[in-house]
């Protein structure tokens, strides 16, 4: 096994009628982000492992390469990680603009923070 901090994900792939174990290799950090978007740690490697078996089986080969320009399973999946990472963003984001527009434009911003403080104090 790899001695590095990846988190793997492990999954199962048929291979000329034969089942053979695989997995796809995460960064730690993208995957806690990943995580609190799917809402727990089994829910988002559930989702992930479903992700590399589905394009596992969807890879193109050519003359033993991939089709795809050689890019690693685990790079397509992460690829598919950022797309609804950056979705669930793009949400968030829209829903802050909204609160904010909602202040007159030169009202000052509240700070997160700041109101943190007064209520832990009160």
């Amino acid at each position: 096994m790899a001695k590095d901090d990846f988190i793997r994900i492990k999954y199962t792939r048929e291979v000329d009628g034969r089942k053979k174990r695989s997995s796809v290799s995460v960064d730690p950090d993208l995957f806690e982000i990943f995580a609190k978007i799917r809402g727990t740690v089994p829910a988002a490697r559930a989702v992930l492992r479903e992700w590399a078996v589905a394009v596992d089986a969807d890879r193109q080969w050519q003359d033993g390469l991939g089709v795809d320009g050689g890019i690693g399973l685990s790079r397509m999946v992460q690829r598919r990680m950022f797309s609804e990472i950056n979705t669930f963003v793009d949400k968030g984001m829209v829903v802050i603009q909204k609160e904010d527009a909602d202040l007159h434009p030169n009202a000052p911003r509240p700070s997160r923070s700041s109101a943190r403080r007064r209520s832990a104090s009160a």
